[in-house]
């Protein structure tokens, strides 16, 4: 009989209401403390969200200017910068040199930056004691009026013959062309260059910003002409 006790009193209080209340009581406890856990960390965020500083405010955008010794012109595509240089080379180097620059061989879009370049042009003229000079620009022959006889065609003749290639100048009417010229004399001279000079009196013929189409690759000087010697080139781009 002591033997059955002995083995039933494990049974029994396996089965104890009390055990069961005590791990019911335990996880009821344990979900308090989670849940409290749980708030103390809500409200931990929600201090350390009041207590940030606010964002400093975006920087204003940079206004776009032209580095140091260029011209700022406003076009409506933009501002744009011009700047002089001097050299006697072929068009093609003069590009380059440009393009070397983040520029290229600039039009015009005003009659101011046509002024320009003149009048940049006369300090340097006048401290070599030259009276005239030519200078590379971004004009060229459309390819569809290459060839002498080409170019006589009615959508070849004048302006209409020619093209800006800085990208943006359009305006026809600022080519400003010398007497009796375009004239493709030789068939060849697709390139475009202008007359500069110091002083408002024409030398053989020349005016200040007067046009002349050339051939691209070492033009040639007709009748000795200082005033169709390269002297340099006028570069463009957008300010940055």
């Amino acid at each position: 009989m002591k033997f059955l006790i002995f083995l039933l009193v494990p049974l029994i209080l396996a089965g104890h209401p009390k055990v069961k209340f005590r791990s019911s009581e335990s996880s009821s406890d344990s979900e308090s403390e989670s849940s409290e856990s749980n708030s103390g960390s809500s409200e931990s965020e929600e201090s350390r969200e009041h207590h940030q500083h606010p964002k400093p405010p975006a920087p204003a955008p940079k206004t776009p200017s032209c580095p140091p010794n260029w011209r700022q012109f406003q076009r409506s595509a933009g501002l744009w910068c011009i700047q002089v240089f001097w050299s006697g080379i072929n068009r093609y180097d003069a590009e380059s040199q440009c393009q070397a620059l983040g520029a290229t061989l600039t039009g015009f879009d005003s009659l101011e930056e046509r002024a320009y370049v003149q009048n940049s042009a006369i300090p340097f003229l006048q401290s070599t004691g030259i009276r005239a000079g030519s200078f590379w620009i971004g004009l060229v022959r459309r390819p569809s009026c290459y060839g002498y006889l080409q170019s006589l065609q009615a959508a070849c003749r004048g302006s209409q013959g020619f093209m800006w290639t800085d990208g943006v100048s359009t305006r026809q009417d600022l080519m400003n062309w010398r007497d009796g010229m375009p004239d493709n004399a030789g068939g060849n001279q697709n390139c475009v260059f202008m007359l500069c000079r110091n002083g408002p009196v024409p030398i053989n013929g020349v005016r200040p910003e007067r046009f002349d189409d050339i051939e691209c690759v070492n033009p040639p000087n007709p009748w000795n002409a200082d005033s169709q010697k390269i002297r340099g080139y006028a570069c463009g781009k957008f300010a940055q």
